[in-house]
């Protein structure tokens, strides 16, 4: 049971047109630019505004990437991008014909402009494009033209053959002028140099050049440039100017208007994975008299104010993944070219001859991927659950209950599965005298386990009978039993030997966990056998109740949530800004530790239930989007997802990743299959990797970095190894695995030369008095700074809620988490409830989600049902 993408709304995007539209005469440079037009629907007709971008997914191995929008027509329904090909994905995405559908498309990402209504003594508005940059350009004078502004457009273009969307930018212009570099545009609106446009060499010029020229903000006039253009528009008549374009063109253009008193935004294409504020690769540093702070480009802009910029690092951050991008152009099934050396260290690293295919080399990482913690067997379940001594008494809630967010009841999925409740169920008239009953389970047990056709069928379902009681017991509190009993740290809870088992206090916890994700396997993976037994069945949904209840995040918040609410018999529909459901599941969880295809699973179980799941759909604004869709509640669980930086200097080198980015690659984009899926992997081969952190995060990615070819890789935290807060399973399988841990230090900057990492700064600590959490706090020893090497550093000290959700309208706590009743979940906002990591915060699990999505289910369903 896997979800088909058929059954998930919001993909297959249909193309309308795709054809090109300029190219460039040279055939060394070989140009080309399309235009798409995509069938999206007329429902964003109130949620698009100009400036704003899509994420896009030609394939299922495709990479996500953001697209500037041209237009879209809310009265059609029709999405128009422009694209230039350029890499592997823009070639992929110009071959796809019109009828032909997108995997995937995500609309509508990022801020729009300001368009609030101009002042009458200053309503020009400059709108500055160059080569592509045209696009964002003549989105925003379109939309700046409705708003009442005079629009002055400057395009440019390398040559007048890839001069695009002119006659559009003319209609929504008060004046267009038009600059080529190698002067080949002559027609209207050309730019040039003195009296008359004499020859090319009088028309070589560049937007900056007439963007200096037409405003005049009291410069020296007497110089000989361009003057039929000189001092058009007063610079106090100027409300603000937009650029878009190449890096270089707007970090030029943006020297020219500062000293201009102008307000001018830049439109940033920065390298990003997911485009919601998720991954920080994207991240910039705005800087302004009021000190400097860090904004996203998918959730902040695109659109910056560009005189608080840093144009150096906007330069720098993007070429982080141009050596891959190169790489990813390369053949599928040859290993040649410039980009060689990556693919044979990738087989030296992994025992592969230097010329193997990308199929071989994508493999062989797939196989560091695989599940490695292994599943309990049948036996050892058995003896697990005979440890466990709790009675089933009404009323009573023993300590392991007690000690789970989700309240269940351990004594009732152990009790089927005690040796004496088995040895009945297979032989309710007893067995022959002389014959241990427990010798005949453990042989049946075996058989059932490893070789299930040799089981006498009655025996056979016995067992299955017995287990799909366990697994009933259990999924009555948890709809996601195997993902829980994978990855939640019982230890610290329904096992902890103080709060949880009391058989821990003698060293004989019943691994509760475990017991949980054998229960669950083996329904799953028996799921055929078992739907043909009689007494086989999902579980029951009430009748339908009329109400609609909207859940944003799939993960495993939401899931609970939407399952328990669907069993109570209401509509639900969640919403996923991703183009896979399970949030933190697929896109933080690596493979290694909880496969991919376990929370399709559960996906496909809660869908089966009745849910309906939308991907590819932000929802900022919830109480808006609740009201306008006629829902009667919400949730919101849209997690923890934006990256904590150290906020030290150098963390915007090259090289340096949050554990957001690395892992949303490496996992949820398959990027360790890299390049049979065309997402590029960070670049860690034989490198000495650095990972700032002590929770499960910082785990995963360390263990990662080694999978993908690391020479080294160090955890670095500030506390003791006592106090490290990662599960201490995970703890213990980095270390087995050559994990190194440094620990009582504290980094003061992460060193560059030529804006690559090649090194950490860092103070050791002591631990001084306890802290809000109770635990000790670091302390800097400053007198001594040490250094170490490394060429990739991983930040994962935690996140914060996620941008893309619009907190304006919450009442919020000092940390910007959504303030709830403790009881209900319920926000400031009548009808909207919250919980997970978005009102949690970092130090949420898997499970206190989960716990979190069935309180407030439960706290929907009174409020719907009152």
């Amino acid at each position: 049971m896997q979800p088909s993408r058929d059954s998930l709304r919001g993909t297959k995007i249909v193309v309308v047109e795709n054809a090109p539209i300029a190219r460039d005469p040279d055939p060394d440079r070989a140009t080309v630019i399309h235009r798409m037009r995509l069938d999206v629907g007329r429902e964003w007709g109130e949620e698009y505004h100009a400036g704003q971008f899509v994420m896009l997914r030609v394939d299922a191995r495709g990479e996500r990437i953001p697209l500037t929008v041209a237009d879209y027509d809310p009265d059609d329904g029709i999405l128009t991008l422009v694209y230039q090909v350029v890499g592997a994905t823009t070639r992929a995405l110009a071959v796809v014909p019109a009828g032909g559908a997108l995997e995937d498309v995500t609309f509508p990402l990022g801020r729009g402009i300001d368009l609030s209504p101009p002042d009458p003594r200053r309503d020009i508005a400059i709108v500055v494009g160059g080569g592509i940059g045209v696009v964002p350009a003549h989105a925003k004078a379109k939309a700046l033209d409705a708003a009442g502004y005079r629009v002055v457009s400057l395009m440019g273009s390398r040559t007048a053959p890839l001069l695009i969307l002119l006659d559009a930018m003319r209609k929504v212009s008060d004046a267009c002028y038009v600059t080529t570099d190698d002067g080949s545009y002559e027609g209207p609106g050309a730019a040039f140099v003195g009296a008359e446009m004499a020859g090319p060499e009088s028309r070589a010029l560049r937007v900056t050049n007439v963007l200096e020229q037409v405003v005049a903000h009291g410069r020296d006039d007497t110089a000989p440039h361009m003057p039929h253009f000189r001092n058009l528009y007063p610079a106090d008549q100027v409300a603000k100017i937009y650029l878009s374009g190449p890096d270089p063109m707007m970090a030029a253009a943006t020297e020219v208007t500062r000293g201009m008193g102008i307000p001018t935004y830049a439109s940033l294409n920065s390298v990003m994975v997911d485009g919601s504020g998720m991954c920080g690769g994207c991240k910039v540093t705005l800087r302004s008299p009021d000190g400097e702070r860090p904004a996203y480009t998918c959730t902040d802009g695109p659109v910056f104010d560009a005189h608080q910029l840093d144009w150096e690092e906007v330069r720098t951050r993007g070429s982080q993944y141009r050596w891959q991008e190169s790489l990813a152009q390369a053949s599928k099934t040859e290993t040649s070219g410039a980009d060689a050396e990556f693919l044979a260290a990738t087989a030296r690293r992994f025992g592969l001859a230097e010329d193997a295919t990308a199929a071989e080399l994508s493999d062989a990482m797939e196989s560091q991927f695989r599940h490695a913690a292994g599943y309990m067997k049948f036996e050892d379940a058995i003896e697990a659950c005979d440890r466990c001594v709790c009675k089933i008494a009404e009323g009573r809630v023993r300590f392991c209950t007690q000690g789970c967010p989700l309240g269940i009841l351990v004594q009732l999925f152990t009790q089927p599965l005690k040796p004496d409740a088995l040895i009945e169920r297979l032989w309710p008239d007893g067995v022959d005298d002389g014959v241990n009953p427990r010798d005949l389970l453990e042989g049946v047990v075996r058989r059932a386990e490893t070789d299930p056709e040799s089981c006498e069928p009655a025996q056979l379902e016995a067992v299955d009978q017995a287990i799909f009681q366990a697994y009933e017991a259990l999924s009555d509190h948890n709809p996601i039993p195997e993902i829980t009993g994978l990855v939640c740290p019982q230890e610290r809870q329904c096992e902890d030997p103080l709060a949880g088992c009391i058989r821990a206090r003698k060293g004989q916890q019943v691994e509760v966990g475990s017991v949980e994700a054998f229960i669950a396997r083996w329904i799953r993976a028996n799921r055929d056998r078992m739907e043909a037994y009689p007494w086989f069945h999902e579980h029951p949904v009430g009748d339908p109740t009329g109400k609609r209840v909207m859940v944003i995040g799939t993960g495993p918040a939401g899931l609970v949530a939407a399952a328990e609410l669907v069993i109570e018999g209401h509509e639900v529909v969640m919403y996923e800004t991703l183009h896979e459901p399970g949030g933190v599941l697929v896109y933080g969880i690596p493979e290694f530790r909880l496969p991919n295809e376990i929370v399709e699973y559960e996906i496909a179980r809660i869908m089966s239930l009745g849910v309906t799941i939308e991907v590819n759909r932000p929802i900022a604004d919830a109480r808006e989007h609740m009201q306008r869709h006629g829902f009667d509640a919400a949730f919101v669980a849209t997690g923890a997802g934006t990256a904590k930086f150290l906020g030290v200097p150098g963390e915007n080198l090259t090289g340096v990743y949050t554990a957001n980015e690395f892992l949303v690659r490496v996992n949820f984009m398959k990027a360790y299959r890299f390049p049979e899926y065309t997402t590029p992997v960070p670049d860690v081969i034989g490198k000495r990797v650095a990972v700032f952190g002590g929770g499960n995060v910082a785990m995963d990615s360390a263990r990662c970095a080694l999978r993908l070819g690391a020479d080294s890789v160090t955890v670095m935290y500030r506390r003791s190894e006592a106090e490290i807060p990662s599960r201490l399973e995970e703890h213990v399988a980095a270390q087995r695995e050559g994990v190194q841990f440094q620990y009582l230090v504290t980094p003061y900057e992460l060193m560059g030369e030529d804006g690559q990492l090649v090194g950490v700064g860092y103070y050791d600590n002591t631990l001084g008095e306890p802290d809000e959490d109770g635990r000790r706090r670091p302390v800097a020893v400053t007198e001594h700074p040490r250094e170490a090497p490394a060429e990739v550093a991983i930040v994962a000290i935690g996140q914060d809620p996620n941008p893309l959700l619009d907190l304006s309208a919450y009442d919020l706590d000092r940390t910007g988490r959504i303030i709830v009743d403790d009881e209900t979940l319920e926000t400031s906002m009548a009808g909207v409830y919250a919980g997970g990591d978005a009102v949690a915060g970092t130090g949420g699990t898997v499970i206190f989600a989960a716990g979190c999505g069935l309180m407030a289910a439960r706290a929907i369903h009174a409020r719907l049902s009152a």
